[in-house]
């Protein structure tokens, strides 16, 4: 009698933690549809009775549900709280990291992906090595450089005879239809556009403020106004952002 009583405790246990996991599994999936603040409220429900072996895969989840919602410091504080209860997974540091470099702070950035590498997982590595070579870009002046010319380049191409950038149509519904046909092409042309619009308030007066990644850039206009170029092309090409890989 003992030993079904232990096992059926022993299932009772498993059971709860298979379902912990499957709820942890259902808000990451509502997170990832758009719906951040039901995922966070599954998350929150979880915490208080969660075992310590599914602690690093909630605090990761949650990370990610605070990103969306633009929690940042507490999304770093939930990654930090996954890398530490599971060591060896090197993928907690590095969305920290990322999440610093959004936010311009590079510094916490380059320890997080230090960190990340330390932990000698292959492929982690050679992620974490692409992003710090890329921080180096940044911090030595090499990216700016590069970001401020293709600019400059832009705002040489010619205008056609209908005021439009040569190769955008006037029509957008026409404009949109060739976009989800060609992402790629639509994504290199909506990089430089904004990259352009960056440049004219640069010219303006306005100052470059650059983040690891291209849809972060950013610049101080002397009025005082902080530009988003990539937003602002969205709003005047009247469609979505192309996806980046």
């Amino acid at each position: 009698m003992f030993f079904k009583v232990l096992e059926w405790g022993v299932r009772l246990v498993y059971r709860k933690r298979f379902r912990a996991a499957e709820t942890i599994g259902k808000a990451t999936q509502w997170q990832a549809e758009g719906r951040a603040s039901e995922a966070l409220t599954l998350l929150e429900e979880l915490r208080p009775a969660l075992h310590t072996t599914l602690v690093p895969l909630h605090r990761f989840a949650l990370g990610h549900t605070l990103v969306s919602l633009g929690r940042w410091d507490e999304a770093e504080a939930a990654f930090a709280e996954a890398a530490q209860g599971d060591p060896k997974n090197p993928r907690p540091d590095i969305e920290a990291a990322l999440l610093c470099a959004r936010r311009g702070d590079h510094s916490a950035c380059r320890t997080w992906l230090v960190h990340a590498i330390e932990k000698q997982d292959d492929v982690a590595d050679e992620r974490a090595a692409g992003f710090l070579q890329r921080l180096d870009q940044l911090e030595s002046g090499e990216l700016g450089a590069e970001l401020t010319e293709r600019g400059r380049q832009m705002s040489l191409r010619v205008l056609s005879d209908c005021d439009a950038p040569l190769g955008l149509s006037p029509d957008r519904d026409r404009l949109r239809t060739w976009a989800e046909a060609h992402p790629d092409e639509a994504r290199e042309l909506f990089d430089e556009l904004a990259l352009w619009l960056a440049w004219t308030e640069v010219q303006r007066g306005g100052r470059w403020v650059f983040r690891l990644f291209l849809e972060d850039t950013r610049v101080a206009c002397a009025d005082g106004r902080t530009c988003d170029p990539f937003a602002e092309v969205a709003e005047l090409l009247l469609f979505d952002t192309p996806q980046r890989d």
